[in-house]
């Protein structure tokens, strides 16, 4: 019996591969083809999408889920790359450097804003890391989801949640290092643990190191770190309690946000007609002021090109001697009561705050 093994990689369901056959083996005369795949890159189901386990074809819900497998082999290091896996969603306004306070950077999905406002399905609007350290998986949901998330952490275009790693019970270790330009340098450890002989009682440890320089002249960094210890431990044959933790600390120097030029000419002449009024100017005398303003860039600055301006691209106007820190704190425990087979109750309390 003739028999092709044909290597592929998963991804949404399909399988991409090749193989080269010789003369010899033709359609013809093959008996069997045996196609081996290795494990998709996108989940196939989700528990936190439709709040019961539901597979893709199974859940009305638009979404796509991004396995930390996809993750290390593209070799991401924060949640704004790992969203650009995602289909029909673009980022908008930048977050602070290296972390996501208050949901942060901005999304655009289906003509609508959201952010990652969501932690293991349930809201977290105040702090959230921006470290992929202790991620899973990040499932991007299409759509409105606020019967099933709450108001305040979903839009119209649907939400981004964080689901963290969980720990199991084989002992394992990885270490991850990378270095890159601009004095780059980052150290990662996952740290799988059985705490006693029964392994009802488990743990796992997740810590990064990041540094990171500037391209601009001022010698900015920003220096993170992050330490994400989780448990979980088997009461008995019903009740099982999960315990995850994230604490991440860190310092910018000199790396300060984009500067956005929005005073234009035309709002400029808009805010003087308006404060003029708002102090009983007569109309007359705001239009005789007004005319004599420009109106558009090029009446203003002689020039619709910014090259025009002569920039130093690689200058930064943000001294390094202005330094912020910032902590951030996450702690979410859930206790799950196996009903029968097919029903279980799951009970959920989080923790968050931070500091800047």
């Amino acid at each position: 019996m003739n028999k092709i093994i044909i290597p592929c990689v998963l991804l949404s369901g399909l399988c991409y591969g090749q193989q080269e056959t010789s003369d010899s083996i033709k359609s013809a005369n093959i008996d069997q083809v045996e196609i081996i795949g290795t494990k998709s890159v996108i989940t196939d189901k989700s528990e936190s999408v439709g709040r019961i386990p539901l597979k893709n074809l199974e859940n009305s819900q638009v979404y796509t889920g991004i396995t930390s497998r996809l993750i290390t082999q593209q070799k991401i290091y924060n949640l704004d790359d790992v969203v650009r896996n995602a289909p029909g969603i673009s980022k908008g306004a930048e977050g602070w450097a290296g972390n996501v306070i208050y949901g942060g950077t901005e999304y655009t999905s289906r003509g609508f804003q959201t952010q990652i406002k969501a932690l293991n399905g349930l809201a977290n609007n105040i702090a959230v890391v921006g470290d992929i350290q202790n991620v899973s998986k990040i499932e991007v949901i299409k759509g409105p989801s606020a019967t099933l998330f709450g108001s305040i952490i979903t839009s119209y275009g649907g939400l981004i949640n964080r689901v963290t790693k969980m720990p199991y019970e084989q002992q394992s270790l990885s270490v991850d290092m990378s270095a890159g330009g601009f004095n780059f340098g980052r150290v990662g450890v996952d740290l799988n643990l059985p705490v006693n002989k029964e392994k009802t009682l488990l743990s796992r440890t997740n810590i990064a190191y990041n540094n990171q320089g500037t391209f601009t002249d001022n010698g900015g960094y920003t220096q993170n770190i992050f330490v994400a210890p989780s448990f979980s431990y088997q009461l008995n044959d019903r009740i099982k309690i999960d315990l995850n933790t994230e604490f991440n600390a860190q310092k910018v120097s000199g790396m300060g946000s984009n500067v956005m030029f929005t005073l234009t000419p035309a709002v400029l002449k808009q805010y003087v007609a308006a404060l003029l009024a708002g102090n009983g100017v007569p109309a007359s005398y705001i239009s005789s002021v007004t005319s004599k303003m420009p109106s558009t860039i090029q009446e203003g600055f002689g020039t619709n090109s910014v090259s025009d301006f002569n920039l130093d691209r690689k200058m930064s106007y943000y001294d390094k001697n202005l330094v912020s820190r910032s902590t951030t704190l996450n702690l979410n425990g859930n206790v799950e009561y196996k009903i029968s087979d097919r029903w279980k109750s799951l009970t959920l309390y989080k923790i968050h705050a931070g500091q800047r």
